[in-house]
């Protein structure tokens, strides 16, 4: 899969998150003065099924990127593992302040994988969230995480 077209499924993603509907525009209002947490993000992906676990809220100081709280760059990140995969590594979700912010971060992510086909199988945006799942995970397992994420409605 190219990267382009999974960063235009990205932007899909991202501007379906965006909708809004008359009935539903109280609550849209609602999240926005709330702000997104990472590890919140991280829980609702489990309360929907998913089997996460080890939930880690990253700080300035953990943070192996150090791009924490930097100008353009997430304001929370937070990490987990798969239960029924325990060898696949962590899983990275990061909180940006605009949903573009979050696309440049997948295009920056991609563009600096050693397999771009790879990493874009297992990313998406969804308004200002972006969600990188580990590439170990098996394709049906990831496309699981994916779906649940969409469904979240960012």
């Amino acid at each position: 899969m190219k990267a382009t077209a999974v960063l235009g499924y990205a932007v899909v993603l991202m501007l379906a998150g965006c909708q809004q509907t008359p009935d539903h525009t109280d609550n849209a209002v609602a999240a926005q003065a709330q702000p997104v947490r990472a590890g919140d993000v991280a829980d609702r992906l489990a309360k929907a099924g998913l089997p996460v676990t080890q939930i880690t809220a990253l700080t300035t100081q953990t943070d192996p990127d150090h791009l924490l709280g930097q100008p353009g760059e997430y304001s929370s990140k937070a990490s987990f593992s798969d239960a029924t995969q325990p060898k696949a590594g962590q899983s990275i979700i990061e909180v940006f302040a605009t949903p573009a912010d979050a696309m440049k971060r997948a295009e920056v992510v991609t563009s600096g994988a050693k397999d771009p086909a790879v990493v874009t199988q297992y990313q998406a945006v969804s308004g200002k969230v972006y969600l990188r799942l580990n590439e170990a995970l098996p394709a049906a397992e990831a496309n699981r995480y994916l779906k649940a994420f969409v469904a979240l409605g960012l």
